[in-house]
């Protein structure tokens, strides 16, 4: 019996620290683009979504779809 759980602990992939540390931090790229020159990216982090126009962090949004409409707004009024 205990060969058998031996067997499948040794068949199972090791976490990463990479890994690891993503589930940790809980951040993630959602949405990166360029538009009209503009490096635009949106990044959830646990249950917000911050918007970033050029690395610089425009507001914190509930949504990834309001995230996304307000970056866009924006764009188009700097120009």
């Amino acid at each position: 019996m205990s060969m058998l759980k031996t067997n499948l602990i040794q068949n199972t992939p090791m976490k990463t620290l990479k890994t690891i540390r993503e589930a940790v931090k809980k951040e993630r790229t959602v949405f990166k683009r360029k538009y009209d020159g503009f490096k635009l990216e949106i990044i959830q982090r646990f249950d917000k979504f911050e918007a970033y126009v050029d690395g610089e962090k425009l507001d914190t949004y509930d949504t990834k779809q309001h995230a996304q409409k307000m970056l866009m707004q924006f764009v188009r009024e700097v120009d």
